[in-house]
């Protein structure tokens, strides 16, 4: 038999091994706890994740155009058409695709888009061909597109409206479609990328004078600075010397030719744009200086600064090629100086 002391210190054993027990059973159940509400924490971070997922791109949009309608959609257009080169130059720039696209003359840019279905030119559209590819979303441009977008709303898509005639109004249309596309970083680059383009220009303290023709044979205009090539030739460092010309009423971007002026003006450039064929513009007004003696004194005629712009380039909002344009005119302007 044991004495009473070895009882006790059994008692006393026993006591800590039940009590260890206890603490590893206590344990146990808490991290069993712990890990059912970590799995559940994660789960519902998982669920908002999901949902914020499903909200952004199920959204409504709405954006202001360059025409300054309000524009609603009820989320992130999937099939859209582009009625001018530059928009659907941004919309591909920006990660996006579009459907259609009209023909155009020149090399199709960029050449991803090259098997789009053309749907005509600006000016002759085929409404028939756009109804049949079920847009979402046409972007056209508000003075060239402008018979036809009472027609292209009739259909029941929504439109928007741009038409740069500035280089902001090529940033506002930047961000606009990098917000309908829910792009808003990449449109945040390509604007930063064309702002520093501005910057590095170095301009001159002796400018060359340039005077900017525009139109077909028989109406030619002289563009300002509120026109999209009148702001470029400034931006690379020019002066266009119908800077102070009265805008003509209908056409506010515009003055009429004025011979007399030029000739006082006395240009070191004429740089010549047409919505029509290229060659057939530059022969057509060649032939009108040539017919009048008065041109051949002008300095840009004598030293032959008589320049063609390309239509990708100056015809319209040339989108991110922008920069292309700003870098043509530094370079003609150069060569003037040499």
């Amino acid at each position: 038999m044991m004495n009473q002391k070895h009882m006790v210190n059994l008692k006393w054993v026993l006591s800590l091994v039940l009590i260890a027990s206890l603490l590893v059973l206590s344990a146990c159940g808490n991290n069993k706890v712990d890990t059912v509400q970590e799995t559940s924490s994660n789960q519902v971070m998982e669920t908002a994740t999901a949902e914020t997922t499903s909200d952004t791109s199920e959204q409504a949009i709405e954006v202001t155009d360059l025409a300054g309608n309000v524009v609603k959609l009820d989320k992130v257009p999937e099939r859209v058409i582009a009625l001018s080169a530059g928009d659907m130059e941004i919309v591909y720039a920006l990660g996006g695709t579009v459907v259609g696209r009209t023909t155009v003359s020149d090399t199709v840019n960029p050449p991803e888009a090259e098997d789009v279905p053309e749907l005509g030119n600006m000016m002759n559209l085929s409404l028939e061909k756009i109804a049949s590819l079920n847009p979402d979303l046409i972007i056209a441009h508000q003075q060239l597109n402008a018979k036809s977008v009472p027609a292209l709303k009739e259909m029941g898509v929504n439109v928007l409206l741009t038409g740069a005639s500035t280089l902001d109004d090529i940033y506002k249309t930047i961000d606009i479609i990098g917000t309908v596309m829910q792009k808003n970083s990449e449109a945040d680059t390509l604007i930063k990328k064309i702002e520093d383009k501005v910057k590095s220009v170095n301009k001159s303290e002796n400018p060359v004078r340039a005077l900017i023709v525009f139109g077909v044979s028989g109406n030619w205009m002289v563009a300002l600075p509120n026109s999209l090539s009148g702001n470029l030739l400034e931006v690379a460092g020019g002066v266009n010397i119908a800077k102070d010309y009265p805008q003509l009423e209908k056409y506010s971007q515009y003055a009429q030719l004025n011979t007399e002026r030029i000739l006082e003006a006395n240009p070191d450039a004429i740089f010549l744009i047409s919505p029509g064929p290229a060659k057939v513009a530059m022969d057509s007004f060649t032939k009108e200086m040539e017919n009048n003696p008065a041109w051949q004194s002008i300095d840009a005629v004598k030293n032959g600064h008589f320049v063609l712009l390309p239509n990708s380039l100056f015809g319209s909002n040339p989108g991110p090629r922008v920069v292309e344009s700003i870098d043509f005119f530094i370079e003609e302007l150069e060569k003037v100086k040499q």
